[in-house]
């Protein structure tokens, strides 16, 4: 189905709860170039519930044109999986494990992984004692990418957008939410009443506040702006600033 931003998504079936407790694709699944895929299979389990979904979902992105690669996982007590597993640029970290039995399966993982990205360095990381707690590499890592402006900070007013105005009410509470980045961090938020086209001088609505991403903003009685946008500043340790402004304009009833 196409649900969000034109993207075709599919909902596939979840593991048993009794094999993978957080249900998670990553536990199973992952999408590692533009057509190539990595997908469990059960060699010990033939036939369960987990290994249907595998299997099925092997051959529907083999259909899509995927190059399908498969990795060994078990599931007792613990689900030992090889997908859980964290790409950074030229550097893959996969999940290995340190119990009785499985070092041909970390094998047989390594050389998998190192087939499907031979230009990638791929670097085995035991995740024996965090398994157990339904997750594993990609389980606990949280990408952060590269701010694309360099050394200089970049803002995003995510909303309220306005309108043709919209109208506001004195007294009324609005939530104002940006983005922020920069190659260090962004240090401080100003906030604005900005009359279009500069025809007017801004009125702050807060100044220097932290970069949390949100500001509840109560609508003043009075203004010297007619009709304004809203904008935020984005500043960095060196003084350098970023503007973002919203797409429509409001007015205050």
């Amino acid at each position: 189905m196409v649900a969000c931003q034109n993207v075709n998504t599919t909902l596939f079936n979840p593991f048993p709860q009794g094999v993978d407790s957080t249900q998670h694709l990553d536990m199973w699944m992952q999408i590692i170039a533009g057509d190539r895929v990595i997908i469990s299979d059960w060699p010990t389990a033939p036939g369960s519930t987990q290994d249907q979904i595998c299997d099925g979902t092997a051959t529907l992105m083999a259909q899509r044109g995927y190059t399908v690669y498969r990795t060994p996982a078990l599931g007792t007590s613990s689900h030992f999986t090889y997908t859980n597993a964290v790409m950074c640029n030229d550097l893959v970290m996969i999940p290995t494990y340190s119990q009785q039995g499985m070092s041909a399966d970390n094998t047989q993982a390594l050389a998998m992984w190192q087939s499907a990205l031979p230009d990638k360095t791929i670097v085995q990381i035991d995740a024996t004692n965090i398994i157990s707690a339904a997750g594993a590499l990609h389980c606990i890592v949280m990408h952060v990418p590269k701010n694309l402006n360099g050394a200089l900070p970049g803002t995003y007013l995510i909303g309220p957008q306005g309108g043709s105005p919209q109208v506001l009410i004195p007294g009324e509470q609005i939530e104002i939410e940006w983005l922020a980045d920069d190659d260090n961090a962004a240090t401080g938020i100003d906030l604005w009443m900005d009359a279009p086209f500069g025809s007017t001088r801004p009125v702050p609505i807060i100044r220097n506040t932290s970069n949390n991403g949100a500001h509840i903003w109560t609508v003043p009685s009075t203004s010297t702006l007619r009709r304004f946008r809203l904008r935020v500043d984005a500043k960095d340790a060196e003084g350098n600033t970023a503007t973002s402004y919203s797409g429509g304009t409001f007015t205050i009833q």
